[in-house]
Parts: structure tokens; sequence; C-alpha cells
């Protein structure tokens, strides 16, 4: 018991350093000097096996691409003299080119199997043998700039062109899928390759890096989740006991991809051997791969081999570019061993993982939540209202999952390798973290949508947006259910067929549903409406508020809400009043038939005045005449042509107009007529009416009192103004004097 609550004193007092020091992205450089040197090196400087380790790293990165031209290659080879310039190129790329093959088929080791470069000579000679111990002897020149380059000698060695010809054949078959016969992967066609391969993702060299490594493993006992972080990790460990802990050389084993030997790099008593057996995909491509088992023995006894090695005095934490997991457990068992103890059968380090976890949740969560309401407090005045109903939380909740959800994926990566559990716990996770993702996008998508809609100039811009916005969020749920689907193994072709399948179902069983999709997809390409419009459909008239994938939301004058399914937008007519250029005004005022023929041009004339004079009517379009004899009235048409954008302009100007009709009948003294019939018993007097002088002289007339009728309104303004001027001058007078 003492021992355990001293090993957690010791947990919490380095709890601090490690928060300092997690952060480090290397820890080779700070590695003890007393942990020995490793079992021999893995870059070779001398200048031999420079020649060669560049030479294949070029010619990697060339067949891939990765190169733009092959001179990096060719700086490695002496041209012979005879080959003028036009033939350079072509003679030194097929020469590479055989070269290449000729050297990854030997079985050698760069540190054991290549000698030191000669000091005082300018041409040496390097033997090295095939699988069957034939020889090959490589002669190399030393350049002007003391580099070694392969020799013209060795260039056009009849040894090597024979040894060419054999392998060519053999290579054909194996690796091209239009030969008949088995098929196999160039970098993983025989144990030899394959480890080969691994060593160089692990260490990074001929351009392979640690993704190229995890090819090297049968990961498919892995849950399909977590094979290509796994797989990295499980790489870079294999490599590490296998080179300090197998006594099996890298030349013992074969390079020929049909051999029946398997090889045996390790035995671990209790728990089996590690070895290799052929792996064949989908492709019906073949490879030599590290069995299962194996990989489940290296994450079984990895801390162990790595106790051993450090105790002999080696360095086990070999490797380039490693995963993050692999830097964090180094740096343990190299700063910190202690932490291996376990409490409760439990490493004591993964306490120290869960404690920093604990710390670490809330200020994610806390730095998250102010992210998003941030930027929630940064759109929504930029929105022109759009955003003004959306809460803050609609964007800083699925953003704090997504932390949170990354934090512990995170924090529980490096335990996937130790602790069997863990594996259920990370699926579990991120079954979450797509969900959190999802979420987050869509939400993404229908705050920008908004956004863009209401900052647009044109409306039906503004509802395509938002009608595409709909769709972008469909496709990213799509796209997650896919992502979880792959989670458990699933092949995303087989959801997507599933899918479509599913879709032609529901399609044949939900005719109405299509119908609605054509329609909106109508909408979305004819552009018939766009929200805010004024539209009228099947007797339904209103402002158009919602336009979605099955169904759009009309606004009527009642204040009430219609939904109507798109699919009517197929058939039925739509009156797209909001389009119009002009709303008409059309009206008839009736006057009286006793009025003379003087006041009813006045009257006309001061109409058509007040049309012209009006900034929002078309003085271009407007029809203003003595119409017809109604049954108790003179008729005079109005029919003009307002240049208002919505309906509460267009009363406006209506009302305008009206009230400054009335006042104008009132001045020149125009009785407007009851639309009724009126039988008068008693004799009455014919009314005397002023003689105006005529027609000319009845409009003159007309348009002065239309004058005057806009004096009068000019005058009630400033009336009104020097009034409200008097009284804020008083109220400042009061509030003075208090």
């Amino acid at each position: 018991m003492k021992n355990t609550t001293t090993l957690f004193a010791q947990i919490l007092v380095c709890t601090l350093t490690l928060l300092a020091l997690f952060s480090v992205p290397e820890i080779h450089a700070s590695m003890p000097a007393q942990l020995g040197k490793q079992a021999f090196q893995d870059d070779p400087k001398d200048g031999l096996r420079d020649c060669f380790l560049r030479f294949q790293e070029d010619m990697i990165k060339y067949e891939k691409g990765e190169l733009k031209s092959a001179d990096d290659v060719f700086d490695l080879m002496q041209a012979p003299e005879y080959i003028n310039r036009d033939r350079r190129f072509t003679y030194l790329l097929k020469a590479a080119r055989r070269l290449f093959l000729v050297t990854q088929t030997l079985i050698f080791d760069y540190e054991t199997d290549i000698p030191d470069a000669p000091a005082d000579m300018d041409t040496t000679e390097v033997t090295l043998y095939t699988e069957d111990r034939t020889a090959v002897t490589f002669k190399l020149v030393k350049s002007a700039k003391g580099i070694w380059l392969f020799s013209s000698e060795t260039l056009d060695s009849p040894e090597i062109l024979q040894i060419y010809k054999k392998l060519r054949s053999r290579y054909e078959k194996l690796t091209r899928l239009d030969m008949e016969g088995d098929t196999y992967d160039v970098n993983l066609m025989s144990p030899y390759r394959t480890m080969l391969t691994l060593r160089a993702g692990v260490m990074g060299l001929y351009g392979f890096n640690l993704d190229t490594a995890a090819l090297t493993l049968d990961l498919s006992e892995i849950r399909p989740a977590f094979r290509e972080a796994l797989g990295r990790t499980l790489a870079v460990r294999l490599y590490r006991i296998l080179h300090f802990e197998s006594p099996l050389d890298v030349e013992q084993l074969s390079a020929d991809p049909q051999t029946e030997t398997l090889p045996v790099f390790l035995v671990e008593p209790g728990f089996g051997a590690v070895t290799m057996h052929v792996v064949e995909d989908e492709n019906g491509i073949k490879a030599w791969k590290f069995t299962p088992k194996s990989l489940d023995i290296v994450r079984k006894t990895y801390d162990d081999n790595v106790l051993n090695i450090l105790a002999e005095g080696d360095n086990p934490f070999i490797g380039e570019h490693l995963p993050v997991d692999i830097l964090m457990d180094d740096f343990i068992q190299s700063r910190f061993p202690f932490l291996e103890n376990e409490i409760f059968g439990v490493d004591a380090w993964k306490y120290v993982i869960f404690l920093l976890l604990l710390l670490s949740t809330p200020l994610l969560l806390w730095i998250a939540k102010k992210t998003g309401n941030t930027l929630m407090r940064f759109l929504r005045p930029r929105a022109k209202s759009s955003l003004d109903e959306v809460p803050n939380n609609r964007l800083s909740v699925p953003l704090m999952l997504l932390a949170g959800i990354y934090l512990w994926i995170f924090a529980f990566m490096p335990l996937i390798t130790s602790e069997d559990n863990a594996a259920s716990i990370l699926q579990a996770l991120y079954v979450v973290l797509v969900l959190a993702k999802v979420w987050l996008i869509t939400t993404v998508v229908w705050i920008a949508t908004r956004w863009i809609a209401a900052n647009t100039t044109s409306r039906t811009a503004g509802t395509i947006t938002l009608v595409v916005g709909q769709v972008l969020r469909i496709i990213i749920i799509v796209v997650g259910l896919i992502n979880i689907a792959s989670l458990f193994g699933q092949d995303s072709t087989r959801v997507l067929a599933a899918l479509g399948i599913g879709g032609v179902a529901i399609a044949l069983a939900s005719k109405n549903t299509v119908e609605n999709i054509f329609g909106t997809m109508m909408i979305v390409v004819t552009r018939p409406f766009a929200i805010g419009h004024f539209i009228i459909i099947n007797d339904i008239e209103g402002e158009v508020e919602h336009v979605g994938l099955r169904s759009t939301t009309i606004r009527t004058f009642y204040n009430s809400l219609v939904t109507v399914p798109n699919s009517h937008f197929i058939t039925s007519p739509v009156d797209n009043m909001g389009k119009r250029k002009y709303r008409r005004f059309k009206t008839t005022i009736g006057v009286a038939y006793d009025t003379p023929p003087e006041k009813l041009v006045a009257f006309t004339e001061g109409l058509r005045e007040l049309a012209h004079t009006h900034p929002q009517i078309d003085s271009s379009r407007i029809y203003i005449n003595v119409y017809d004899f109604g049954a108790s009235t003179i008729d005079i048409l109005v029919y003009l042509h307002l240049l208002v954008a919505n309906r509460e302009e267009e009363l406006t100007v209506r009302e305008r107009f009206i009230l400054d009709a009335i006042y104008l009948a009132d001045m020149l003294n125009v009785e407007y007529a009851f639309p009724t019939q009126t039988l008068y018993m008693r004799k009455e007097e014919i009314p005397n009416h002023e003689d105006f002088g005529g027609e000319r002289r009845g409009a003159v007339l007309g348009r002065e009192a239309v004058s005057m009728l806009l004096n009068r309104h000019k005058a009630d303004v400033e009336n009104v103004s020097y009034q409200n001027n008097e009284e804020e001058s008083g109220v400042s007078e009061e509030s003075s004097t208090d």
C-alpha cells in the first residue's frame, strides 16, 4: 500500500511535467546517452552505401512520379563515351531500370555486405549475391566532385544484362494483371521484399513512409475504423522487435514469391511465432504479409521487449516521422519508466492520461462554446435579420461535441494497442464523431445559406441558395451514414447500392413524394417565384415564406400559413405578382349627372396633374378620362401604373391618390354621386353653377386647383414640423428650469 501511495505521488508530480513536454515533436534528440547504439546504422553515410541507397530511393520516386525528371538518377551513373547527347536519356533510363531490377532481387545488408569506400582509390568493386548465391559485381568510380557513381562498365555489364533478362519475364508474370498466373504486389512479392518494405517505411528510406510499412501487415482481424492509425503503430513496434530481438537475418529470407518455406522471425514462449503468409485482396493481387497472430504477439510483448533492449544498453526508439502515440509511449518509457508499473492491473501512465483528460475537457469545451458564440455574434448583424431567431447554441453545441470527441479519441488512441476494451470504446467514439461532424457541417451549411440568401440582391438567387443548401444537407447526411457503415467494415459501394435500391423502393411506394421532388427541381430550374414574392396559385394568394424539398409555405392576408406541395407547381399556373415591374391601379370615379362639362374637364385634368406629379406613378402610362354614362353617374376611368416594390407601398400610393382626388373634388365643387337612384317628388330649382368660360379655361382652372392643393399639402407639412419644433423647445425650457 505504501508503494502504491508513493507511486500516486510520483504521478501527480509528473503530471505538470508531462503537460509541458507532451507536445515535444521529436524525442530522439533528448534520449540519454547511456542508452547505447542500435544494432547497425540505419542511414549509412559511407560513399558506396550512399550511392546504392540514393539510387534505389530516386528510382522509386521516379517510378511513382514524384520526380519531375530523371536527372537525379542519372547523376549517379557514368554514361559511356560512345553515347551521344541525343541517345543519352534513353540509354541511361533503360540502364537505370535494368540496374534497379537487379539490385532489388539481391539479398544483402548495406552495413556488412557493402565495404567501406577506399580512401586512396578512384575505382572499386562491390560483389553481391542472388538467392542462389550467384555473384554479381558492380564497378563504381569516383567523380570529380568526390561522389561515387556506377561506372559505364557496370551499365554495359553482360553479367547484369543476363540476370536482367532472366528476371524480366519472371517479374512481368508476377506483377502484371494482363498476364496469366498469379499476380503479386511488387513491394510485397516475397518475404525478403516485404521485410525490406517494412524497414524502408519505418526508417523513411527510398521515399517510403509509415503508411507503406503498414501495408506489410495483415490487418484483416482489426476493426476497419482503426486499421489506418493502428497499422502505423504496429509497423513501428514490429520492426523494433525484429530489428533487435530476431535471430533471423534479412539475407536468410527467400526472394521467391512462390516459396513454401514460411519465415520464423521470432518465437515468444507462451504466445507463438512471428511469421508471414500470403494474402490475396479483392482484386486478386497477392502479397506476403505478417500474420494477425504475429501482430497480436507484438501488441502483448512489446513493453517487455523494450525493457530487454534497454537493459542490453541499446536504443530501441528508432523510426522516422513517428505517430503521436508512439512518441508519447517512447517519452514515458525513456523519461518516466516507473509509470509502466501497474496499479490495480492497469499501467500507471494510463491514470495520468485519464487525469489529463479530465482536466483538459472542461477547458476545451469552454473554448469551443466561446468560439461558437463569437461566430454567431459576428454573423447575426450581417445577416439582415435572417439569423435573429437562431440561438447561439445552434453552432456552439455541435462544436463543443466535436472538440470533446476529438480530445477523447486522441487520449484513447494510445490505449488501443494495450487494452482490449479500448477498441470498443474508440469505435463508439468514432460513431459519435461522425454524427458530430454531420451535425456541425449541416448547421454551418444552414447558417451559411441563410446568410448568403439574406445578403444577395436577387430574391430568386436567394431562394435557389436555400434549396441548394437543403440538398447539400441531405448529401452530407448520406455521406455520414456511409462513413458509419465503413466503421463496421461495410463497403461504401455496397452502402450506396443499398441506398439506391431503397430509394427506388421508396419512390415506387410514394409517388407523390417523387412528384414533389420534381416540383422542387422545376422551381430551381425555371425560377417561377422566389421567397418574398406575392403569388396566386389555385385560389391561394399570399407571400412566399419558405421553399422546401417537398412543399412551399405561403403567408396569406389572413396571416395564416398555407403549405402547398411542390408537385402543384408542375401542373398549375402560377401568377407571380411579385415580379411585376408596375402595379396596376384601376378604378372608376362617379360624379353627378348635373356636373357641367367645364367642371368635368377641370376635374379630369386635375386628376392627371396629380398622377404626373407623384414620383411613384409612371407618367408615361397615365389614362384618366371621362369614360362612360353610368346608371346614376358620369364615370371617369382612372388607370395608373405604380412604381412600387411591395404591397405596403402600393396601398400607400393608392391612399394618397384617392385622398387627393377627394380634396380636388371639394376644391372644384364637384359632387360625387351615390350608386343609387333617387326619385324627387318635389320641384326644385336647378343649381346655378358658375360659368368657367369654356373647356380650355376649365382645364387651366383644374391645373391651378391642383397647384393650390399641393401648396396646401406643403403648408400642412410645414405646420406639423413647426408644431413639433415648438413642442421640443418647450420641453427643453422646462428641463432647463427644473
